[in-house]
């Protein structure tokens, strides 16, 4: 199974479920003339914002689609900077050893962070996860994100990369 980046496409399922995760990603600050929602594209990113009730909530997504199925892989969604913690969620295939945890990291092989499954939906597993301020700046000076996971039944490594292009920007604009 491989991964490959196509054109972002939002999951208000999963949208919800990963803002819900963390109080990050809410700010008082309505959209702009008026809107109720807000689609932004950055590189390999996209930022979706929707208001409601006086309240405005934002993350950033990337969905990793496979070529020939054309069924989405991983979604990875992240709410603004907390406390100097960015968190969010990844949402993960069926077929994973949710036994085993979810390893984060650069092209170098050396991991970045280490992450559980928290619980499966519908739509696939829930893996929750957190930034500090050193392992943002690391994301936001390297090229692409390692994602690897454990198959169940054969144990085989399945690597998603995903691509930080416009990762820089987009967290930017979560803060604004």
């Amino acid at each position: 199974m491989s991964a490959r980046h196509t054109r972002l496409r939002p999951i208000p399922v999963f949208l919800a479920a990963v803002i819900s995760l963390s109080a990050a990603g809410v700010t008082a600050a309505p959209l702009p003339k008026g809107a109720t929602t807000l689609r932004e594209e950055y590189g390999s990113w996209q930022v979706l914002c929707a208001a409601k009730d006086q309240t405005t909530r934002c993350v950033m997504q990337q969905i990793q689609i496979d070529a020939k199925s054309q069924q989405r892989l991983l979604t990875i969604e992240l709410g603004g900077v907390d406390n100097g913690v960015l968190s969010g969620g990844m949402v993960m295939p069926f077929g994973l050893d949710l036994q085993k945890d979810v390893s984060i990291g650069f092209a170098n092989g050396k991991p970045l962070r280490v992450f559980p499954f928290s619980t499966c939906l519908p739509a696939g597993c829930i893996v929750p996860i957190e930034f500090g301020e050193e392992d943002i700046a690391a994301l936001r000076e390297n090229a692409t994100l390692e994602i690897s996971a454990t198959a169940n039944g054969d144990k085989s490594t399945i690597n998603f990369p995903v691509s930080l292009e416009g990762f820089a920007a987009a967290l930017d604009r979560l803060a604004d």
